[in-house]
């Protein structure tokens, strides 16, 4: 499936279900995550600007990791799912 048809799906799944209150949004989980690893990471490192990058660097990886594992994970359930994930995520094939 090209790009251009997995984001147009992408918004209308947007449109349809939006951003249900029930739902745990990944954006908001990374923010209570950024707020857990915020208080550490300036306690390992003394400088605020590095501890902050160590942060980025740790949720833009753990986020990744996650994403790249529900597309190859659903691959292996169903062929409709992985198309719905990389929907859901708007990778390209």
């Amino acid at each position: 499936m090209s790009l251009e048809y997995q984001i147009l799906i992408a918004l209308a799944l947007d449109l349809l279900i939006g951003d249900p209150r029930w739902f745990p949004h990944p954006v908001r989980l990374m923010g209570k995550l950024a707020l857990r690893l915020e208080g550490p990471a300036r306690r390992l490192i003394r400088y605020s600007s590095i501890s902050g990058a160590l942060v980025v660097v740790i949720l833009v990886g753990l986020a990744a990791v996650v994403t790249w594992s529900l597309v190859y994970w659903s691959k292996s359930v169903h062929p409709a799912w992985a198309i719905w994930f990389r929907c859901f995520f708007c990778i390209p094939d």
